[in-house]
C-alpha cells in the first residue's frame, strides 16, 4: 500500500511539471497575441512584391494576424451531408445487439488545399502545419443525411447478430468558415502563404473563435494551470513522504 502512495504521488509531481512546462507555453502564446495588431492580406501581397525586388524571391516573411474566412479553388464534398468544405471525416457505426454495441463499418478522412481570405485578397495556408488543430476545430454533425445512406455499401453483421440501426457521424470544416489565424506570412516555398514560424517560440494558430474568446480561453487556461500546478505538487509530495512514513 505504502509503494502505491509513493507511485501516485511521484505520478502527480511528473504531471505538474509537464503542465507547468505547458503552462510556460501558452503564456509565451499569449503574450505575442496581445501584442500584434490585425493585418490585412493585401498588405502581405505587397510587401512580398517589394521583397523580390530588394531581397529575392524566397526570402519573404512577416508575422500576419487576421480575422478571415475560408475559402478553396477545389473543395472536398462531405460523403454524408453533401457540404462543400476543406476537410471532412465521415464515420458509420452499426449498432448491435441489445447492448447496442457499435461496430464501426465505414470510414473515411479527407484534407485539401485551401486558402483564407479578408476584404482585401486570399493566402494559401500550409494546412500540413495544422492538421492536428483543424480536426479539433471541426464540427460533429450526428444523423442528419439519411437522404444519402443509401449511397453506401455496408457489410452485413456476422454471427446472425440483431442490427438495432446505424449511428452516421460527420466531422466537417465548411468553405465558408470564419477563421482568426496567427502565423508567418512567407515565400519559401515558392508562392506566398500562411506557415508555421520556423525559428522563436511564435505559436502557428487557427481557430474559429474570434480574437477576443481565443484570448480569453486562452487566460483561462493559463488561470486553471496557475492555480492547479501547485495544488499537484504538494499532494504528490504529501502522498510520497506518506508513503515512505508508512513503510
Amino acid at each position: 500500500m505504502s509503494s502505491l502512495f509513493v507511485a501516485s504521488g511521484i505520478m502527480l509531481i511528473i504531471f505538474a511539471v509537464l503542465a507547468k512546462i505547458g503552462g510556460s507555453t501558452l503564456k509565451s502564446n499569449l503574450r505575442h497575441l496581445k501584442d500584434s495588431d490585425p493585418d490585412k492580406i493585401i498588405d502581405m501581397i505587397q510587401l512580398c512584391h517589394k521583397a523580390h525586388f530588394s531581397l529575392g524571391e524566397g526570402n519573404f516573411a512577416m508575422t500576419f494576424e487576421g480575422q478571415t474566412k475560408i475559402t478553396a479553388d477545389k473543395k472536398c464534398l462531405s460523403p454524408l451531408g453533401k457540404t462543400p468544405c476543406i476537410y471532412y471525416k465521415a464515420q458509420i457505426h452499426r449498432l448491435v445487439g441489445k447492448a447496442k454495441i457499435k461496430e464501426k463499418v465505414f470510414e473515411k478522412e479527407e484534407f485539401t488545399d485551401f486558402y483564407i481570405e479578408d476584404d482585401t485578397g486570399k493566402i494559401l495556408v500550409q494546412y500540413r502545419d495544422l492538421k492536428e488543430q483543424l480536426q479539433k476545430m471541426a464540427k460533429s454533425h450526428f444523423d442528419e443525411f439519411r437522404q444519402n445512406f443509401h449511397e453506401f455499401e455496408l457489410p452485413i453483421a456476422q454471427n446472425h447478430e440483431t442490427v438495432i440501426g446505424y449511428q452516421l457521424q460527420e466531422h466537417i470544416i465548411p468553405v465558408g468558415q470564419p477563421l482568426y489565424i496567427y502565423g508567418q506570412a512567407t515565400d519559401r516555398n515558392g508562392e506566398l502563404m500562411l506557415a508555421r514560424f520556423l525559428q522563436g517560440d511564435q505559436p502557428f494558430i487557427i481557430s474559429d473563435l474570434s480574437k477576443r474568446e481565443y484570448v480569453s480561453a486562452l487566460q483561462k487556461e493559463v488561470k486553471s494551470i496557475d492555480y492547479g500546478v501547485p495544488l499537484m505538487f504538494f499532494v504528490g509530495l504529501a502522498l510520497v513522504i506518506y508513503g515512505y512514513l508508512g513503510e
